[in-house]
């Protein structure tokens, strides 16, 4: 699967974003990362609730502080979230399907149901 401009810097910035949440044990490769992909560190991830510009020279908080640098410790971070929420949307997925499955079984007995695509009359 190939990924958009847009999807790539999400992702890294998502990755820097979680080694910096992790704590100075991953700062040299969040540093690493940053050094690999400038826009990693100043990209400001889509669903990050703050309100930025993505610049972060100018601190936005009353405290003299950045965002971008309060978010990691304050929340759990994007990609954790989206990590978590693969399982439950396949177990969901699986869900719907034996529901479909389901109720093709029901209305088998119908005169033309040919397992999901209607017959010409």
């Amino acid at each position: 699967m190939v990924l958009t401009d847009k999807q790539r810097t999400d992702l890294h910035a998502g990755i820097y974003e979680y080694l910096l949440s992790r704590g100075p044990a991953f700062a040299a490769t969040a540093e690493a990362l940053a050094q690999a992909d400038p826009e990693a560190r100043s990209s400001n991830s889509s669903t990050d609730n703050s309100k930025t510009d993505g610049n972060d020279d100018e601190p936005s908080n009353s405290n003299g502080t950045s965002p971008r640098k309060t978010t990691p410790s304050s929340a759990t971070p994007v990609l954790e979230k989206k990590w978590t929420a693969v399982p439950r949307l396949q177990k969901r997925v699986l869900e719907l399907e034996r529901q479909i499955s389901s109720n093709q079984r029901i209305h088998a007995h119908r005169a033309g149901f040919s397992g999901g695509t209607a017959s010409a009359p």
